[in-house]
């Protein structure tokens, strides 16, 4: 368990640069699309002079890493301005309501991936030398492989267009013990579903090649001692 740690620790080492690097890249999206937010609120008919003074007022002809470390900054502090979509609306009314059903998610398919991983994981280190253990890690990895973007609407088709057992869409919340929750619902099925196969493949790979450590230190200790015996006698 500690080499379990060990890996979950380094895991979360990763945070911080996957963030920066997701910033970095949100941020060029924004920047360097075909048009700007200042264009779409000013409307088709404001003139190039009234477009260029917003510009200037709001900084965006600033170099672009004084534009990147004032939007990280104002980001860091839960300022992410205004949404163009929906005027007169702050983007973190309309990210934080969706960040906390993600969170509710991931937390779920967090724990259903340890629990399927470690386990399976362990099956495949005993079943080492036989057909079981890479015919069941090949069923993971398969999974693992599979971009969630092709196996999304895949699995959207079977379930939904052809059985017609689980919706595609929606977060229908209910109150568990005080918490608005969805995780309940039937539309959290399909989600955790696919996103916990996704996952299982990387933590069984490494549960097995520590079991499968672990149990060859056993044997040679084993030998050692039985080695040890013979020659006492």
């Amino acid at each position: 368990m500690q080499g379990l740690a060990a890996y979950i620790f380094r895991r979360l080492l990763w945070v911080p640069v996957i963030l920066l690097v997701v910033s970095m890249v949100t941020f060029a999206l924004g920047r360097y699309a075909p048009s700007d937010y200042v264009t779409l609120q000013a409307g088709p008919r404001a003139n190039p002079e009234t477009i260029e003074r917003i510009k200037e007022e709001r900084g965006l002809n600033d170099p672009v890493y004084e534009q990147y470390a004032r939007w990280l900054g104002n980001a860091i502090q839960g300022d992410f301005g205004e949404s163009t979509r929906y005027r007169g609306v702050a983007i973190s009314d309309i990210l934080f309501d969706r960040i906390l059903v993600t969170i509710q998610y991931n937390i779920v398919i967090l724990f259903l991936v340890f629990m399927l991983g470690i386990p399976v994981g362990t099956f495949c280190a005993l079943k080492r030398g036989t057909w079981v253990d890479p015919a069941t890690m090949a069923v993971f990895l398969i999974l693992a492989s599979v971009p969630v973007v092709v196996a999304i609407p895949i699995i959207q088709w079977i379930f939904t267009v052809e059985l017609g057992v689980l919706p595609t869409t929606g977060w229908q919340t209910r109150d568990v013990f005080g918490v608005e929750t969805g995780l309940l619902s039937t539309e959290a099925i399909m989600p955790i579903t696919l996103l916990t196969l996704i996952g299982v493949a990387g933590v069984a790979r490494y549960m097995r090649a520590q079991v499968i450590e672990v149990l060859d230190r056993t044997t040679s200790a084993r030998r050692a001692l039985k080695g040890s015996r013979k020659q006492s006698w």
